[in-house]
């Protein structure tokens, strides 16, 4: 693991709410975290061995980040996450410094959702309210924290964030391509074709018709797919039994997921999971492709 280095200019009012001293998970880890009161000469500048990424939420107030030549203006209710290895800078508007929540969060989990969600920039920034989730992070890490608890709220943060991002940019796609994008930013909410139908006001049969048509799936057996491939990707590298892996995704019970994963990916959930414990590396899941 690479040293870690930052260079702070000023000082400024900070509550740490976990300082990781325990070793470190190849998966999942928390380095930091806390809540920011920034004054106006709050400036801080990382450098690039910082190894783990940075979620911050905006309480209040404005500021601003510079990752190379752009600079990005934050505002109330913007949720953003940092990249790890990016050399960047972030200070607090000086006639409206802003107060904000973050953590640090280090392991392969995080590269791989990253790559799932197609977060490909230095940072990533919505307009999403994720302090809720802060909360409760902040009560957790009050006594310490459960991995598999973490991973859920790590999730809950990306798929915010990209829910908030294809709200923005859905009035440029297709119907069909805005229910697969729904879908993918759903799937871990043991969403169904009856939610997506519900969600943009048409009927199921509506649905299926219009997604098969531009990607030869219905829209039941997309989120199927969908769910079969993040439940791979979690036995890969989440550290989440078999069990907490087929609640989060919706299925009725165990048995019955076990079933289906092992007839999509031609072994059972277990067996994969044991065959896969030591291994890091991430596919991203299979995507239907237009036609």
């Amino acid at each position: 693991m690479k040293r870690r280095t930052f260079h702070q200019e000023y000082f400024y009012n900070e509550d740490l709410w976990y300082i990781n001293t325990a070793p470190k998970s190849q998966i999942l880890n928390v380095e930091l975290a806390g809540r920011t009161h920034a004054d106006a000469s709050y400036h801080i500048r990382w450098q690039k061995q910082w190894d783990m990424y940075i979620m911050e939420y905006v309480i209040s107030g404005r500021g601003y980040i510079r990752c190379g030549d752009e600079t990005h203006t934050l505002h109330t209710g913007d949720a953003y996450i940092i990249r790890s290895f990016t050399d960047h800078e972030y200070w607090s508007d000086r006639d409206d410094p802003y107060e904000k929540v973050w953590i640090n969060v280090s392991g392969a989990l995080v590269d791989h959702l990253m790559a799932i969600f197609n977060f490909n920039g230095d940072v990533t920034i919505a307009h999403t309210d994720i302090y809720p989730v802060f909360e409760e992070l902040q009560a957790e890490l009050s006594t310490g924290y459960r991995p598999d608890e973490l991973a859920q709220r790590i999730l809950r943060i990306f798929f915010s964030i990209s829910d908030a991002i294809t709200s923005r940019e859905k009035t440029h796609l297709t119907l069909a391509e805005r229910i697969h994008q729904y879908i993918d930013k759903h799937i871990g909410h043991g969403i169904t074709a009856a939610d997506v139908a519900d969600y943009f006001h048409i009927t199921p049969i509506y649905a299926a018709r219009v997604f098969k048509a531009h990607y030869r799936l219905t829209v039941s057996q997309y989120i199927q797919n969908a769910k079969l491939d993040l439940a791979a990707q979690l036995l890969r590298s989440s550290g989440l039994s078999v069990g907490d892996i087929s609640n989060f995704l919706g299925f009725c019970n165990d048995n019955y997921f076990s079933r289906q994963f092992k007839a999509y990916h031609g072994i059972s959930p277990k067996q994969y999971q044991l065959r896969n414990r030591n291994s890091l590396h991430c596919n991203t899941p299979k995507k239907p492709q237009a036609q």
